[in-house]
Parts: C-alpha cells; structure tokens; sequence
C-alpha cells in the first residue's frame, strides 16, 4: 500500500519533522500491535492441554448424533442435516486397500520380503490427530466420519480427538485458514505432541469448487449445495487420500 501525501504548502524543515513524526507514530503502533500478538500467543495453552479436554472421535460423532439444540440456537436449521450425514457415513465408509496398504506401510515395520499388505501396525510412528470442529459444521459432518474410519484401521497407531473450536478460540487463531476460522482443522503431532503440521477444513478439490462457487454471484448464494453434491459424487476418496498424504508427508 502507497500513502500519497502532499507538502506543497509546508516549507522543508517543518516537512522533514511532519515526515519525522509520522514514522515514529507508525513504528509506535506497529510495536503495539506485535507486542499484543506476542502476547495473545503466549496467553495460548501448550497443545497438551487441550488434548486433555478433547474428546475420543467416537465419542465426538455419538455425542454429534445425541445432540439436542435449544430452539433459539442461531446453527439450529444445520443439526439435523449433520445428524444425518453423520449417521449415514458411518454405516457406508470403507477405505480403500491401497489407502489401508499405505496406512500399514506408514506404521507398521516391514519384516523380510512380505507384502505392504501383511505388515502388522505398530507404533513406531504413532501420530496424534487433534481435530477442530462443530457440530453444525457440514464439512465437519462429511469428514469427521473419515477420520474416523482411518483412526480405527491404524488399529491404534493413529489417536484422535475433537475439541469444539467456539470454546477455544484461541486455539483455532493459530491454525486459521487464509485468515478465517474455518473447521475441521486436524493439528498433526508427533509422541512428544510437537505440531508437525495442519489439513483442513476440506480437500483441494472441493475448496477449489468453493472458491470458484463464491466468486460467481449467481452461485455464492448456494455454494453449500453443489459443495455437498461434490461430497456425494466423490465418496470420500479425494479426501481418503490426501488424509492419508497429509499423515505420510510428517515421516
């Protein structure tokens, strides 16, 4: 950004102290702005603590299918439609081989010349999913079931929990999306519960739709229903896979 100002009406020396003056006043509020930055981050709780008050997945979506909104909550039109996607998912999911193939070759120790598909899981890499997210979220309802569905086939190589982004705002200030709070959000650690990197909330190809959708003013409107459609059509296999990417690219 370029600010124009013009001095024609001010002699040199009251000019240079104008200038003068105006950056310092910039510096000033560029210094408060970083320090209260410095501070809000260190404000923030070391990871841990919130994997501490996480729930199990599983327990997530049950809670997620048990949920009974009060009448006036403001996301009350997005429960019912989550209940069933939810409910839905969790009955069809099933996992490509080639994605449980690389699940075991990720986890597991190879032995001799057997086949990726005869390893057995250990822990040698064991990652931890720490996953942000809502239940009124719809991206949220078409991928937590994924998750998942992963989590359970790493045979407990892999352990995940949510934690509701609303009651940790803090939390998803560190991992925004192009600037915005966008869920699900999965924070990868490691056993020492390092952060080795982020996905979310939603696969490239179905927020490359998005971003195409809302630029359009006839379809930013109702984005939501051709994104949905996406999901449908594609059954889950774009987002199996760069699960699955997202996990390895950690090795």
């Amino acid at each position: 950004m370029s600010i124009n100002l013009s001095f024609g009406s001010i002699d040199g020396n009251k000019r240079r102290r104008f200038k003068g003056t105006l950056f310092l006043a910039l510096i000033f509020d560029l210094f408060i702005f970083m320090n209260q930055r410095t501070e809000s981050i260190q404000r923030t709780p070391p990871i841990q603590h919130y994997w501490q008050l996480a729930l199990p997945i599983g327990a997530y979506l049950d809670a997620l299918i048990a949920f009974e909104p009060k009448a006036d909550d403001p996301y009350l039109a997005y429960y019912d439609i989550n209940n069933q996607r939810v409910k839905r998912l969790r009955k069809s999911i099933r996992l490509e081989s080639d994605n449980i193939n690389a699940l075991r070759a990720f986890f597991s120790t190879p032995k001799g010349n057997q086949p990726e598909e005869e390893n057995e899981f250990d822990t040698k890499n064991k990652r931890y999913w720490l996953v942000i997210s809502e239940f009124w979220c719809g991206d949220a309802a078409q991928i937590t079931p994924l998750i998942e569905s992963i989590t359970n086939a790493s045979e407990g190589a892999l352990e995940t929990r949510v934690v509701f982004r609303d009651e940790h705002p803090e939390l998803i200030d560190a991992f925004l999306t192009n600037g915005s709070r966008s869920v699900p959000k999965i924070i990868q650690l490691n056993d020492q519960f390092e952060v080795l990197g982020g996905w979310g909330p939603r696969p490239k190809a179905a927020q490359d739709l998005v971003v195409q959708l809302k630029s359009n003013p006839e379809t930013a409107g109702n984005y939501s229903e051709w994104l949905h459609k996406w999901y449908a059509d594609d059954h889950q296999q774009s987002t199996q896979k760069e699960l699955i990417a997202f996990m390895a690219s950690s090795h």
